[in-house]
């Protein structure tokens, strides 16, 4: 039984860190609703194969960012892409800084191949 849950826990740990083929483009838009309070980033992220382990640590390693204010995991377990969204201060982070912090995890396991900026306005 000790050796099955150890099988179990070194499968999943080894999924979570394989690195799959990375697209190297990343396209990027714009777009301004209503007035300005939030602004957000849908970042398309490739290589990730759990909501917990991968999921988990990308947020975590953008909540560290400095202008970061919360993030949103929309996963789907055998989803080729997986999106994080994220509410941000553009002022205090760049779209580009939060791609290369997620293209850099797990020695480049994961790769922003999409990503659109959003800025909420308020009436």
């Amino acid at each position: 039984m000790k050796k099955l849950i150890y099988f179990a826990v070194v499968a999943f740990l080894v999924s979570c860190g394989q690195a799959t083929p990375n697209e190297p483009a990343v396209s990027s838009a714009t777009t301004v609703v209503d007035g300005s309070t939030v602004t957000e980033a849908k970042l398309t992220i490739t290589g990730m194969t759990c909501a917990a382990g991968c999921g988990g640590k990308i947020q975590k390693e953008l909540q560290a960012l400095d202008g970061v204010q919360a993030t949103n995991l929309d996963f789907v377990e055998e989803r080729e892409e997986n999106v994080v969204t994220v509410n941000f201060d553009p002022q205090k982070v760049t779209e580009q800084r939060m791609q290369e912090v997620v293209n850099t995890i797990a020695d480049g396991a994961y790769h922003v191949v999409k990503s659109e900026v959003i800025t909420h306005k308020a009436s």
